[in-house]
C-alpha cells in the first residue's frame, strides 16, 4: 500500500511539471506554422536532459526555435553561432589578463561559457573547426572538458543544436550520434497555408517588438525533477513483462516497430532502444496520462532516423502501427487542408460541403496549436471530430473515393477506417 501511495504522489508531481512542459511546448511553436513536431522533440529533449538537433534548409525557423529554448528555460544558458573561425576561448572563456598580470596565473574567466552552462544552444553546430568540435564532443559525450589536461566537470543538462546540413563527414559521426532527438525541418510548402504563414509572421514580429523578455516557462530544477520521476515511474507507466506477466499492447507494437524498421533497412542501436523507453514514459506523462499507449510509439520518429531516407521509412512503419485517431495535431491540420481541397474541386454536393466546412471549423477551434492551455482531452475531441467528418466524406463518395483520397494525401487518415 505504501508503494502505491508513493507512486500516486509521484504521479501528482509529474503531472504538475508536465503541465509546465506542455506550456513550454506551446511557447516553442507559438506563431510558427507546422512546427508541432519540432516543438515536441525539443520539449522531450529538455524534459529528459538529452541533446537535440534541428536540421533543415535556411529560413525554416530552426534558429528561432532553438533561441526560444534559451529564453524559456530558467538556468545558465550558453548560446553561440559556430563558424570555421570560432576559437576555443569563445566556448570556454578567455584567460583573465588581470590575474596573469598580478599573480602570473593563467585562469580562464568562465562566466557565461559552456563550462558553467545548464543548456547549450549551438547554431550551425557542425560548422566549427576540428578543435572546437572536439571540445563540444567531449562536453556532450562525457560531460567533461579538458583544458591543457585539467578536467572540468560540466553541469551541462542539454545541448540544443541546429544545422543546415546532415553531417556526412565520418569525423562528425560521433557528435551527430550524441543528439538523441533529431528533427528534419521542412518548409511550409502548402500554398493553402501562405496567408496563415504571413499572418503568423506578422504576429511574431509584433510579439518581439512588444517585449524583449520572455517569461521563463520551466526551471532547470524542475526539468531534473521530472527526469528523476520518469526513472522512478517507468515501471508503472510503461511496464516490462515479468516472467509470467502479460505484455502491454504498447510494448508489443514497439517491438513490432523495431522489427519492421530492420526489415526496411533502418537499424536502431541498443543505446537508442533503451532511451526510447524513457522517451515514451516522458511523452505519456506530458500528455497527461499515467500509462503509455500505442500512440506514444509515434515519438520514435524523433529518435530513429538519421537521414531523409530513414525519415520516410520510419514514417511508413509508424503509419501501420500508430492509430490514426492519435495522429499529431500537425498531421491532422494537414488532413483538414486535404478535406478542404476535396470541397474546393466540387466533388461533393452543397449540403455535404456545408457539413464538412462546419466540422472543420469546429476542429480548428479546438485543435489550434497556439492554444497553450489546451487540455489533452480537448485534443482528443478535435481528433475524433476530424475522424467523424472524414468518415462522412468517405460515405458520401462510395468506391470512387479510394482513388480520390490517395491522390489528395488522405490515405493515412482514412486507410484503416471500417466500411460504412
Amino acid at each position: 500500500m505504501e508503494k502505491a501511495l508513493t507512486n500516486d504522489s509521484r504521479m501528482e508531481r509529474a503531472a504538475e511539471i508536465a503541465a509546465k512542459g506542455r506550456n513550454l511546448e506551446g511557447l516553442l511553436r507559438r506563431n510558427l506554422i507546422d512546427k508541432e513536431h519540432e516543438a515536441k522533440l525539443l520539449t522531450l529533449s529538455l524534459m529528459l536532459g538529452k541533446n537535440a538537433v534541428l536540421i533543415g534548409e535556411p529560413g525554416t525557423a530552426k534558429t528561432e526555435m532553438t533561441t526560444r529554448v534559451g529564453k524559456l528555460v530558467n538556468g545558465n544558458v550558453f548560446s553561440i553561432q559556430l563558424t570555421r573561425d570560432t576559437d576555443t576561448s569563445e566556448i570556454i572563456g578567455y584567460f583573465d589578463p588581470k590575474l596573469f598580470r598580478d599573480e602570473g596565473n593563467l585562469v580562464r574567466n568562465t562566466k557565461g561559457t559552456l563550462l558553467v552552462a545548464d543548456v547549450a544552444v549551438l547554431d550551425e553546430v557542425f560548422e566549427a573547426n576540428s578543435i572546437v568540435l572536439n571540445a563540444i564532443r567531449s562536453a556532450t559525450n562525457e560531460g567533461v572538458f579538458y583544458d591543457h589536461g585539467i578536467p572540468y566537470k560540466l553541469p551541462l543538462w542539454s545541448t540544443i543544436g541546429s544545422s543546415n546540413i546532415i553531417p556526412e563527414d565520418p569525423r562528425l559521426a560521433g557528435l551527430y550520434d550524441r543528439f538523441l532527438f533529431r528533427g528534419f525541418v521542412q518548409r511550409v510548402g502548402a500554398t493553402g497555408k501562405t496567408i496563415e504563414l504571413l499572418k503568423a509572421g506578422g504576429e511574431l514580429d509584433l510579439e518581439k517588438l512588444a517585449s524583449d523578455r520572455t517569461p521563463h516557462a520551466i526551471t532547470i530544477e524542475e526539468l531534473k525533477e521530472f527526469r528523476n520521476l520518469v526513472d522512478k515511474l517507468a515501471d508503472a507507466v510503461f511496464p516490462l513483462p515479468s516472467q509470467n506477466g502479460e505484455t502491454s499492447p504498447a510494448l508489443i507494437n514497439l517491438i513490432q516497430a523495431f522489427t519492421d524498421l530492420e526489415t526496411v533497412g533502418v537499424v536502431v542501436s541498443d543505446r537508442r532502444r533503451v532511451q526510447i523507453r524513457k522517451a515514451i514514459v516522458a511523452n505519456a506523462l506530458l500528455e497527461g496520462r499515467t500509462s503509455a499507449n500505442v500512440s506514444d510509439i509515434d515519438i520514435i520518429r524523433y529518435i530513429v532516423p538519421s537521414n531523409d531516407d530513414e525519415v520516410g521509412k520510419t514514417n511508413e512503419v509508424l503509419r501501420t502501427i500508430v492509430p490514426t485517431s492519435r495522429m499529431s495535431l500537425q498531421d491532422l491540420q494537414s488532413a483538414a487542408d486535404s478535406i478542404l481541397k476535396v470541397i474546393e474541386v466540387g466533388i461533393v454536393n452543397a449540403e455535404m460541403a456545408d457539413y464538412l466546412k462546419e466540422g472543420i471549423s469546429i476542429f480548428r477551434e479546438h485543435a489550434n496549436p497556439s492554444n497553450l492551455e489546451m487540455d489533452p482531452r480537448v485534443r482528443e475531441f478535435a481528433k475524433s471530430k476530424l475522424n467523424d467528418i472524414t468518415s462522412a466524406l468517405s460515405r458520401s463518395q462510395g468506391p470512387e473515393f479510394e482513388r480520390l483520397k490517395l491522390e489528395l494525401g488522405m490515405a493515412v487518415l482514412l486507410r484503416d477506417m471500417p466500411p460504412c
